[in-house]
């Protein structure tokens, strides 16, 4: 599917066992000329079993302002990313899950803000980061659960040279990467807040030249090769439990009795988890993209 100009509107669309050995996307490709006001929504996708072999990605997109509501993308093959995206969108409530490629979501540039949240990422083997920044990018990424990624730099993200990302409330575990779960170039940036993340298996946390810091409530596990702040905390094990059906539009690490992210958090700002349910629901929050509810945890 190609479009050039127009509204682009998606609803309960699913895409399935497309294949492409072209240079290009090999399901949706979406442009228009920049400041033509265009803004594409995309809600309950289906994006599954498909494959660009030559280079393209699955989804490529080339809007200034883009909503997705979801989404769920699993077991596609692409030699460049899954998703590629020029400019600001927003996203949430995707499943990201059993997906190969260079790139999982890949941001180039565009000057414009990113919101990606109330997502989870499973099971991906995306060598260059489950989600790659490249100069240019800003993303804020919230409410989001990582789990079992493997990449060579960037399970849950990979920030390159003149690239910034915010990445609050975060879970993050079981994952594996060469050089770090956050990977950050000389000249980008990376933020955390309210994170609960787990050493990669056997490698770092934060790992590259750029500059990591810490704005509090975090809890690290296994590693400290990420900046500490005054209320951050090193702690022997998260103690979540396995994903699993929570509620929400994807699957998430609820914390085990006795967890430490239970209250942990000093910061109250957060309003809702992953899941779209309040948080604040005890003498404090949880530390990670999960609220415990009342009688929950």
């Amino acid at each position: 599917m190609g479009v050039d100009e127009g509204l682009l509107l998606l609803q309960e669309f699913e895409l399935t066992d497309n294949t492409s050995d072209d240079f290009g996307a090999s399901a949706i490709y979406g442009t228009h000329a920049p400041g033509a006001g265009i803004s594409p929504w995309m809600e309950d996708l289906h994006i599954h079993d498909n494959e660009a072999s030559g280079g393209g990605a699955i989804i490529e997109l080339h809007y200034e302002d883009t909503w997705i509501r979801r989404a769920e993308f699993a077991s596609n093959t692409a030699g460049d990313a899954i998703v590629h995206m020029y400019g600001g969108y927003d996203i949430q409530d995707t499943y990201f899950h059993h997906n190969t490629a260079h790139a999982g979501m890949r941001f180039s540039g565009g000057g414009t803000p990113t919101y990606l949240g109330r997502s989870t990422f499973s099971h991906n083997n995306c060598a260059f980061g489950t989600i790659k920044l490249e100069g240019g990018s800003w993303l804020a990424l919230n409410n989001a659960t990582f789990a079992f990624n493997d990449s060579m730099r960037g399970s849950v993200l990979s920030a390159l040279a003149g690239s910034e990302a915010v990445a609050t409330q975060l879970t993050v575990t079981d994952n594996s990467a060469i050089l770090g779960a956050f990977h950050a170039d000389l000249g980008a940036s990376v933020y955390l807040e309210i994170v609960a993340a787990a050493g990669d298996v056997g490698n770092n946390l934060c790992a590259g030249g750029g500059a990591f810091t810490a704005w509090g409530s975090n809890a690290f596990s296994g590693d400290a090769t990420c900046p500490m702040h005054p209320t951050d905390v090193m702690v022997p094990n998260l103690m979540v439990q396995p994903l699993a059906d929570n509620g929400g539009f994807a699957p998430t690490m609820k914390p085990a009795p006795g967890s430490p992210l239970i209250d942990g958090s000093w910061q109250f700002w957060a309003t809702w988890d992953q899941r779209n349910l309040p948080r604040g629901n005890g003498p404090s929050w949880e530390i990670g993209a999960f609220e415990c509810q009342p009688g929950e945890c």
